[in-house]
């Protein structure tokens, strides 16, 4: 069957397939109201070395002892963090981690990884959550996340004080993006489904319903009946029943003057 058989079958079988086409944009449509849209969030966050893990500033000759020494620059000493920065991810990415802050917002997704723009310590948290006041709380509940699980580790590991690793924001979102590529691929699955379905209903009562008859119809004569043999049949067997079935032909007989 090819394109334009489906399309004469279509036509003749309207009834079926204009409710069928309907119900498709129907269930688009109801698909598309029930799942909720998505807003995102994101955050940078950077580590920063403690102040024992730096140069210490030698003292300027002439200077006074009260007068403060200027320390080094944090921002020129990132090499070294990038492993403490895998591992941070790691912890408060791990799905016990996540879920203290997503059990408070119901339908929310957070995502924390090294931040794929930068090669240094930076991590990238995202979040998405259902409506945009949720996700301007989720993004905050993380930040602060990941600043208590890198004290945690940190307390674990007996580190003094002066040498923690610190953490500190870069950029965090202040508006959310609407996010509704799920809500409208499956809203079109949904729509492609149920037309498919439909076309599929279609053809096939059009198939049955111009199907041929085996052995024909009774009321034909022998000139009009068209038999197709069952199988194991022969050809005696077939006309035989050809001619069962077809009505006699009236005998016309002439008539003399």
């Amino acid at each position: 069957m090819n394109i334009a058989d489906t399309l004469r079958g279509l036509l003749r079988r309207w009834y079926i397939a204009a409710p069928g086409l309907l119900l498709a944009v129907a269930a688009a449509g109801a698909v598309w109201l029930h799942v909720p849209p998505t807003y995102e969030r994101s955050a940078t966050q950077l580590l920063l070395p403690g102040e024992a893990s730096l140069p210490q500033p030698e003292p300027v000759a002439g200077q006074d002892d009260d007068e403060e020494v200027p320390g080094a620059n944090p921002f020129l000493f990132l090499g070294g963090l990038t492993t403490a920065a895998d591992v941070l991810v790691s912890a408060v990415g791990s799905p016990d981690s996540v879920s203290v802050a997503t059990d408070l917002f119901e339908g929310s997704e957070v995502t924390v990884a090294r931040d794929p723009r930068t090669s240094g310590p930076m991590l990238l948290v995202t979040v998405s959550a259902p409506s945009d006041r949720a996700a301007a709380r989720l993004i905050d509940v993380m930040l602060d996340r990941t600043e208590q699980v890198l004290e945690e580790l940190q307390t674990e590991q007996k580190v003094p004080e002066a040498a923690r690793v610190r953490v500190s924001p870069i950029a965090v979102d202040s508006e959310s993006v609407l996010r509704g590529r799920d809500r409208t691929l499956l809203a079109a699955a949904a729509g492609a489904a149920t037309a498919l379905l439909t076309l599929f209903v279609t053809a096939a009562v059009d198939g049955l319903a111009r199907r041929p008859r085996r052995g024909g119809r009774r009321g034909q004569t022998a000139d009009e009946l068209v038999v197709v043999p069952a199988a194991g049949d022969d050809v005696e067997r077939a006309i035989g029943r050809m001619l069962e079935e077809a009505e006699p032909v009236p005998q016309r007989t002439a008539s003399l003057p």
